[in-house]
């Protein structure tokens, strides 16, 4: 029960609260220690130049994921130098070394 109740405080938390200005100005409260669980997903809305969407959803589709997946995996594997344990998704390890191999094939 306890945990239900922590899930449902965190959820009105995330839900209430509008994080884009503070993240375009720059501001916020920031802290490492989530409410409850580290590795519950909260979305995250930001502005890309739509030639970057459409490349993000080319890039997806030849995985065969979802483009909010890809982006994930990017951004985790982007930050796995700055977290002090990041570690860097193996779905990301396996398709560098996919598209690094497909590029080392000669043209049929």
């Amino acid at each position: 029960m306890a945990e239900e109740e922590d899930l449902a405080r965190e959820r009105e938390y995330y839900e209430s609260t509008d994080f884009a200005d503070l993240i375009e100005e720059g501001q916020g409260e920031w802290t490492d220690e989530p409410l409850v669980r580290p590795d519950a997903m909260v979305v995250a809305s930001f502005r890309l130049p739509l030639y970057i969407v459409h490349a993000v959803a080319k890039a997806a589709a030849r995985r065969g994921v979802k483009v909010t997946a890809l982006m994930r995996e990017w951004v985790e594997a982007g930050l796995a130098d700055e977290l002090e344990n990041g570690t860097v998704p193996a779905s990301t390890i396996r398709a560098a070394i996919a598209e690094h191999l497909a590029r080392q094939r000669p043209a049929s």
